[in-house]
């Protein structure tokens, strides 16, 4: 059985927030209703070319993420959870989630693989699965929100097509000890704030609402980034955990059972 988080506050409240203030930045500013800035449009671009040059990329996250009421979501995907990701193009994905969901998702551009250790059991879905179950679409959905924009052949797609808004909203201000700027946007899909860091042209925070998110529901997410590092050698067994050629292959439903 996979752990579930306790609620230590009201999540639905915060994250709605979050999805709350960033509508909200578009409606006080009539001035930028479709007004793009080309600093800030300049500085989401360098971003995805920063993301789509690199071969492989490693990095860690901390995501913040809800759905609305409706949105039938395990609470592990509802609260904060950490991950470390791990990618090589083409199309070569592992998703480490630590504790309390000790995880991990695992893709090779023909089928998605979500891996317990604990319970010695993997779930196996072929991309592009015509009719997946509903709890392995949210799920697959929620698992991947915070990082398959950044890892596809054109970074950063959803944040630059369509851009209707974008604005510098303050420059050179620190995250996590990394000097960044901070771009408002809005596109049919997301809107929100992006930290891009100066040096490195990385993402380094997110936040905002996807209003196409888990199971095409609007969801509130922030998502910090850290620890980047791109272009260094990975090799098969760094996407091969331990355990998993020994686990039990079950349905997707069976890894949340009791």
């Amino acid at each position: 059985m996979l752990p579930k988080l306790l609620p230590k506050f009201d999540r639905r409240l915060f994250l709605k927030s979050l999805g709350a203030a960033a509508t909200a930045a578009v409606a006080v500013r009539p001035a930028l209703a479709q007004t793009v800035e080309p600093s800030a449009r300049a500085l989401i671009e360098g971003m995805g070319q920063a993301l789509s040059a690199a071969k492989t990329m490693r990095f860690a996250t901390t995501t913040l993420m809800d759905g609305d009421a409706s949105t039938k979501l395990p609470d592990i995907y509802k609260l904060v959870s950490s991950a470390k990701v791990l990618f090589a193009r083409p199309n070569r994905l592992r998703i480490q989630y630590g504790a309390p969901v000790n995880a991990e998702l695992l893709g090779d551009g023909e089928k998605t693989t979500v891996f317990v250790p604990a319970r010695a059991m993997k779930a196996q879905l072929a991309v592009n699965q015509p009719n997946l179950p509903p709890e392995a679409t949210v799920a697959y959905d929620a698992v991947m929100l915070p990082y398959i924009d950044l890892v596809l052949e054109k970074a950063a797609r959803r944040f630059t097509d369509d851009l209707r808004v974008s604005q510098v909203l303050v420059r050179d201000i620190a995250i996590d000890g990394t000097a960044s700027d901070v771009v408002f946007l809005s596109t049919p899909s997301f809107h929100g704030e992006i930290w891009i860091g100066k040096a490195d042209r990385l993402p380094r925070h997110i936040v905002g609402t996807w209003t196409r998110g888990i199971a095409g529901k609007p969801t509130a997410a922030a998502t910090l980034y850290s620890g980047w590092s791109l272009d260094q050698p990975v090799t098969d067994a760094d996407f091969t955990p331990a355990g998993i050629a020994d686990a039990k292959t079950v349905p997707f439903a069976e890894l949340w059972k009791k």
